[in-house]
């Protein structure tokens, strides 16, 4: 056998294992959080490579992917790879949200002089507005309630939002929290975005973004450690934590930690959404087994 036979041998070999290796993963769902591994679908991708939407509107979560040139979507994520876009725009360089209020997600960048919109992720980009703030230093939600995203930032002591991503900065609040300390949810149920601090002593509250900081609880439970979630559909944010043997809730943030399930996967490695579209946050993750 020549050398560039054996070359092209021992390629096709690799190329063989690689494809076996890829469709033998798995995406694995627990319903809820309280139900058993279901499978979702089969890819080879990692949790660190998607990101989660709804771009049809159908209440069931979607997971996105790049590759530096298509944006793809698994619909529900139990769909196959669909193409949803051409772009070049990868994963650090975009953000979601729901700016014209329509149930879907939308695609959104910055250039560092103009924000761009992608509606739905299907459509071409459109320049949105006029910002020198780009994607890694703004937050998202909906601050009030009229279920179109809006733009958050903290800069210079001052909260400050853009409703819908539209219109121009608008005061919100006066803290010296900026946004890599912060989260985000809705933890009274008036669908008004909350948020949310934790300090290693205590969570801290501040309703609508507009609020003074309120003590939600007590607790040593870091940013890093949690995850938020609607886990009992009530409309209202939980936390979530994990010790590497079992899962534990506080319902509103609020409650005492209850255990909520058995697992060994960690915060750092789930994905979470509503996959079955029962209103409910539901746990992913990736696995090779």
């Amino acid at each position: 056998m020549s050398i560039k036979n054996a070359f092209l041998s021992i390629l096709l070999i690799c190329m063989l294992v690689s494809f076996v290796s890829a469709a033998g993963d798995k995406w694995k769902v627990s319903y809820g959080g309280k139900e058993k591994w279901a499978d979702l679908n089969s890819s080879g991708f990692s949790i660190s490579s998607l990101r989660f939407g709804d771009f049809n509107g159908d209440k069931k979560t979607d997971v996105f992917r790049t590759n530096g040139k298509d944006w793809f979507i698994s619909y529900g994520g139990s769909g196959k790879w669909t193409r949803l876009n051409s772009s070049g725009y990868g994963i650090e360089n975009i953000a979601f949200g729901d700016f014209n209020g329509d149930g879907k997600t939308d695609i959104f960048r910055s250039d560092g002089k103009k924000w761009y919109v992608s509606w739905n992720g299907t459509k071409p980009w459109e320049q949105f507005n006029t910002s020198q703030f780009t994607v890694a230093v703004l937050g998202f939600g909906d601050f009030d309630g009229d279920r179109k995203t809006d733009i958050f930032r903290a800069s210079s002591g001052n909260w400050k939002v853009v409703y819908a991503g539209k219109g121009k900065w608008q005061d919100l609040n006066t803290s010296g929290f900026k946004v890599d300390q912060l989260r985000y949810g809705d933890f009274n149920g008036d669908k008004k975005t909350d948020v949310f601090r934790a300090n290693g002593k205590a969570w801290f509250i501040s309703y609508g973004g507009k609020g003074k900081w309120q003590k939600l609880k007590s607790s040593g439970y870091s940013l890093d450690n949690i995850a938020l979630g609607d886990f009992n559909g009530d409309g209202k944010t939980d936390i979530f934590r994990t010790d590497g043997k079992k899962w534990y809730i506080s319902y509103n943030g609020t409650k005492p930690w209850q255990p909520f399930n058995t697992s060994q996967f960690r915060v750092q490695v789930l994905g979470f959404g509503d996959f079955n579209g029962d209103g409910k946050t539901d746990i992913f993750r990736t696995t090779k087994k």
